[in-house]
């Protein structure tokens, strides 16, 4: 299932220079870049802002993370020097 915010969110959904689709399949969050970038650095926060996992993606243009996490909607934002995304993603 994807989401993707609204600017009644607030939050700021892409960046210029990063082109990013990042979505969730049962417990399973999938990331696919359009090009490869320095330095990347995805984290997930639930929705009061408390960071729930931190890891540095390694070079290459697809990602996959098994999620332990419980059900719900969290935010996901990916950072490079490219700039940085943001998707709200749904775990169930």
């Amino acid at each position: 299932m994807r989401f993707k915010p609204k600017a009644s969110t607030g939050i700021n959904n892409g960046a210029e220079g990063l082109n990013v689709e990042i979505y969730t399949y049962r417990r399973t969050l999938y990331v696919n870049l359009s090009e490869e970038t320095n330095r990347k650095v995805l984290e997930i926060f639930d929705l009061n802002g408390r960071l729930q996992l931190r890891r540095e993606l390694p070079e290459g243009l697809q990602f996959t993370q098994l999620l332990d996490l419980s059900d719900g909607i969290y935010l996901v934002r990916l950072t490079s020097g490219a700039g940085t995304h943001w998707q709200k993603v749904l775990v169930r």
